[in-house]
């Protein structure tokens, strides 16, 4: 990894690091949608997935926006 990003320009290794970051938050949600529905699906557990989902969406925007300098 290393060797490849060292010639690579800023914006190469930032447009890298950010679908890592966008791709890392699609799986964690996924995980915790997988997490609550199998082991135990009460409303609470539903709320508190609910609200994780949407800080990721936030975070996933946010970052979309940093880097393309546009909402997606």
């Amino acid at each position: 990894m290393i060797v490849i990003l060292a010639g690579a320009t800023f914006a190469t290794v930032r447009a890298l690091l950010e679908f890592s970051s966008i791709l890392s938050l699609e799986f964690l949600v996924a995980a915790d949608i997988i997490g609550t529905v199998a082991i135990d699906p009460s409303f609470a557990n539903i709320g508190v997935l609910a609200a994780i989902v949407a800080v990721r969406t936030f975070l996933s925007s946010s970052i979309e926006l940093e880097t393309e300098g546009r909402w997606p």
